[in-house]
């Protein structure tokens, strides 16, 4: 049983610092506009909702409330126990697991949908399956269980890293659409398949892996109909970093804006002709 501070004892802040446990640790505080006004409130005042601590090291471990911790640190030299800060002798597992429970919202809207999967099975592994876990964290049973069958149905290393790194949608217009993550792991291909289809993206893109999804499902290669449309094709090299990073950037930004990364590249190249043509008649 580890001895800890009293209620209502003022611990040092130095003593504390960010767990690894914590779901947001590598995530940078103070970018948000929602970060910054916490830190503006917490400047002259405690901390309302404690904070969650373990004993990690000699020092104490926040594993729930990593905003707080930071935000209203560089204002104070330290928390009241049980007002401010809350103890724990809880194991990793454990304080991960809270963690992810108390970030769920913000875990669901922001990390790589592969990523919560994960989260998700480590959880529903501990807590008794599928239901127990819906309850847990206050979702439904059917978001867990299509969550649980995405990463069941992505067998292959190769896939699930690719599709970490570009912009693949984690659900379609249906559950079974073939353009995003669960409908092609609903499609239930084996991992040979799944890492030819990893090179395909990663060498060709999207794009690309959308033309041989569709060439599988219909037996037929997609295309543009004749004579209709004009195309541009724009390809990336992978093994340069500049080029990589360049279209990472616009994959950010076409998601940003709500819009695919075709779309995307559309409207940024209409704008800039159309600057173009007014510096020209600007001229003129």
């Amino acid at each position: 049983m580890v001895d800890f501070p009293k209620a209502g004892e003022p611990v040092p802040v130095e003593m504390f610092h960010v767990s690894k446990c914590n779901v947001r640790y590598n995530v940078v505080f103070g970018l948000t506009e929602k970060d910054k006004n916490l830190e503006e409130n917490l400047k002259y005042n405690r901390i309302k909702l404690p904070m969650h601590a373990r004993p990690e090291e000699g020092t104490y471990g926040i594993y729930i409330g990593k905003g707080r911790l930071e935000a209203r640190g560089k204002y104070t030299t330290h928390f009241i126990v049980g007002e401010e800060v809350l103890f724990f002798d809880i194991s990793e597992e454990e304080a991960r697991i809270a963690s992810f429970i108390e970030n769920n919202d913000y875990l669901k809207k922001t990390m790589n949908p592969l990523t919560y999967a994960e989260n998700l099975n480590m959880i529903a592994s501990k807590s008794g399956g599928i239901r127990a876990t819906a309850r847990r964290l206050g979702i439904s049973a059917s978001g867990v269980s299509e969550y649980l069958t995405m990463l069941e149905g992505l067998s292959s290393k190769k896939m699930r890293e690719a599709f970490r790194k570009y912009n693949i949608p984690y659900k379609g217009k249906s559950s079974s659409d073939s353009h995003s993550m669960l409908g092609i792991a609903k499609m239930k291909l084996g991992k040979d398949k799944l890492d030819d289809l990893a090179e395909v993206l990663m060498n060709d893109g999207v794009q690309a892996l959308y033309n041989k999804i569709d060439s599988m499902v219909t037996g037929k290669k997609r295309g543009l109909p004749k004579g209709v449309f004009l195309a541009i094709r724009v390809t990336w090299n992978q093994k340069n970093k500049f080029e990589r990073k360049y279209k990472e950037t616009i994959g950010k930004a076409a998601k940003n804006e709500g819009l695919t990364e075709d779309k995307y590249v559309k409207m940024f190249l209409i704008d800039h002709i159309k600057e173009i043509e007014k510096d020209a008649e600007q001229k003129d």
